[in-house]
């Protein structure tokens, strides 16, 4: 067949009746149910990633609850995170207005001097902070408000996410990615806030329980401090009682023996 010539029934393989155009239209269909087979697959690909994740995250939370020490529920938090949203560094960093500690994974992150100072936090999570919103960045080495240090060690892209509890912000989870070509898309923002909100929960869970621990503390210092005063006066009560009857006793001993000295007197 030349290359001028019309298709013909024997060439496009089709009904003899069939014509190139319901030949072209069948093509269609199949590129379409292709593309919706494809789409249908990724959907549901994207469904078990949420329901794992969310597994995930209710077990994280469970894990979490039971933890009382700040200090411990704020290393295994980052760690869990760090996990959970595929980044090799996570750090919680808290606010001013709180006295909680920092926290990083892995352990031994850079750090520099300047970012243990207090009021040097990096502008992404002062950003994150006032606006209690996410903020993200995909080109973090371009970036005119990142660090040299962070630069240096091969961030390419960052997200911290506002930890607020309440109307207050009590810190900051942030997250870095040192792989090019994989910034954090719209599944990891959805993400991050759902463990932001997490990590509000257990921080309050956690901080519930020391207030009580303190109280109870306070109050046994308390009630031993009103024991001791009770005791120190109980005994300085007794300590004033026994000397009155010890200086009665003397009296009435001395009483009794005046009359018989009178006595011999008068016989003489």
């Amino acid at each position: 067949m030349s290359a001028s010539a019309p298709p013909t029934h024997e060439t496009l393989g089709e009904h003899p009746h069939a014509t190139a155009r319901d030949a072209g239209w069948r093509r269609g269909v199949g590129r379409r149910h292709r593309r919706t087979w494809t789409e249908h697959h990724r959907d549901k690909e994207a469904v078990q990633r949420q329901v794992e994740f969310l597994a995930a995250l209710n077990q994280t939370t469970l894990d979490l609850l039971g933890r009382r020490n700040v200090s411990e529920l704020l290393q295994a938090l980052v760690e869990r995170v760090a996990i959970l949203l595929n980044a090799p560094h996570a750090k919680f960093r808290c606010s001013k207005a709180t006295n909680l500690p920092c926290a990083r994974f892995p352990r031994a992150a850079i750090t520099s001097r300047r970012s243990r100072e207090a009021g040097a936090s990096p502008h992404f999570s002062w950003r994150a902070m006032e606006t209690r919103l996410p903020v993200v960045t995909d080109r973090y080495d371009e970036d005119p408000d990142s660090r040299s240090v962070y630069r240096a060690s091969g961030v390419k892209s960052a997200a911290v996410f506002p930890i607020v509890r309440g109307t207050e912000c009590v810190g900051v989870l942030g997250l870095a990615r040192e792989q090019p070509g994989l910034p954090f898309n719209a599944d990891d923002l959805r993400a991050g806030k759902l463990l932001a909100q997490m990590a509000a929960l257990v921080l309050d869970n956690a901080s519930i329980h020391e207030e009580a621990v303190r109280e109870t503390e306070a109050r046994t210092r308390a009630l031993r401090e009103s024991e001791e005063r009770f005791r120190g006066r109980l005994r300085q009560k007794s300590q004033r009682f026994g000397t009155r009857i010890t200086k009665a006793s003397s009296a009435a001993v001395v009483n009794s023996t005046i009359p018989a000295s009178g006595l011999t007197s008068s016989a003489k």
